[in-house]
């Protein structure tokens, strides 16, 4: 705005911050250091440096391993709907927001990369053993009963009124081996 004809004390009103390269170099400073702490403990659960460590980590592995427990009998008592509700619904609840450990691609590929994640991040290093051995022995248990990620698409869809798409038992197939076939296309393309 106009500062002609102000005093110097009325030059200042409305101005919310200034900026001094010494000020504003050691804010940038100090967002970045505080965002990548938070990327690295949310997205990734790893402790970034200077931060304090979580403590007693019992009740966040006891709340994982009763999320993952119920998804594991969500899918061997597939017939039982409520199982299967529940599991989603605390799959979102637990791995979702109170832990944020869902498994994402990067993990995937941080695997067959050789580089796995250490011991000091024992819900990371739960849930991939989960995934691992769950998948191998009765196919897809966390993407279909844990996995935040597709709880919500699942709830988004029968929350979605009027007009529901039909997939033939067939169709269904051809989509589900694409599926694989994408994601051995994505690890590829990252090691290629």
């Amino acid at each position: 705005g106009k500062s002609t004809g102000k005093t110097s004390a009325q030059r200042w009103e409305g101005v919310d911050a200034i900026s001094g390269a010494t000020i504003s170099s050691e804010a940038i400073i100090r967002d970045v250091s505080t965002a990548a702490g938070l990327i690295a403990e949310k997205l990734f659960n790893l402790e970034a440096p200077g931060q304090k460590s979580g403590g007693n980590d019992v009740i966040p592995l006891a709340a994982l391993a009763f999320s993952l427990g119920l998804g594991l009998a969500a899918r061997l008592k597939h017939r039982i709907r409520v199982i299967r509700w529940g599991s989603l619904i605390v799959g979102l609840a637990v791995v979702g927001l109170y832990l944020s450990v869902p498994l994402s691609f990067s993990h995937i590929t941080s695997l067959l990369a050789g580089d796995f994640p250490s011991w000091s991040n024992p819900r990371l290093v739960v849930l991939l053993v989960y995934v691992g051995v769950t998948t191998v022995i009765w196919g897809p248990v966390f993407c279909g009963h844990v996995c935040p990620f597709g709880a919500m698409q699942e709830f988004a869809y029968r929350a979605t009124p009027g007009f529901k798409i039909r997939v033939s038992a067939s169709l269904l197939k051809i989509l589900q081996d694409l599926r694989w076939l994408t994601l051995f296309v994505l690890v590829v393309m990252v090691f290629g």
